[in-house]
């Protein structure tokens, strides 16, 4: 399954490909042909980048992102992941509810991925869910700043359910209520949807 809102990145490659493919042979280029098989793997590599499989959702609050934990802050209830390029770009909600707010910022500083990320785009995703407010940051990464939200303020989430994809190398941090008690480490790997980071000790009821 291909991520929802990145087919022309993969179209893109693969028309050129095609039409170099068919200049190659009209013109028995050996140029046009090795050109064309560049923009194929390039098709090819976008679609496994791009990629978007199925997750088993975990108990309890559940990864947003896939990567490596780089901070995990009991006291403020924040964990932030590294996601490098290898991994599953696509982010999920950490917990079910209604999402309160989506809000972009361009190029302004922001403390939940990165010291260095002052430039890079953002997309602060606030659900209001029934152990209180968590927010999920999304952070672009410094080759292509480009995040593409699924959800909007007013819509009701599942838990793992999908609500973004950014491009290229990226950072995720989520923000929990101090109800949560995290249960992952600094260094640890995790899958968004799948591993849970945090248990509930109490909720809002």
């Amino acid at each position: 399954m291909i991520a929802k809102g990145t087919i022309y990145w993969i179209a893109i490659p693969l028309l050129i490909g095609i039409f170099a493919t068919v200049a190659s042979i009209q013109y028995k280029s050996f140029p046009l042909y090795f050109v064309a098989n560049a923009f194929f793997l390039i098709a090819i590599l976008m679609m496994l980048f791009y990629r978007d499989p199925p997750r088993a959702i975990g108990k309890g609050v559940v990864s947003p992102a896939d990567g490596k934990v780089l901070r995990v802050d009991q006291k403020r209830g924040s964990l932030s992941i590294f996601m490098n390029i290898h991994n599953v770009h696509v982010n999920r909600a950490p917990i079910g509810g209604r999402v309160l707010k989506v809000e972009r910022f361009s190029g302004r500083h922001s403390p939940a991925y990165s010291e260095k990320a002052e430039k890079n785009e953002r997309v602060e995703t606030t659900i209001m869910s029934k152990i209180g407010p968590v927010k999920v940051i999304q952070t672009a990464g410094l080759v292509a700043r480009r995040i593409i939200p699924y959800v909007r303020p007013g819509m009701y989430l599942q838990k793992g359910q999908r609500i973004g994809m950014i491009a290229f190398g990226s950072g995720v941090t989520v923000e929990m209520p101090e109800s949560v008690r995290m249960i992952v480490k600094k260094g640890q790997k995790v899958k968004a949807g799948e591993t849970s980071i945090g248990v509930v000790v109490y909720d809002l009821a």
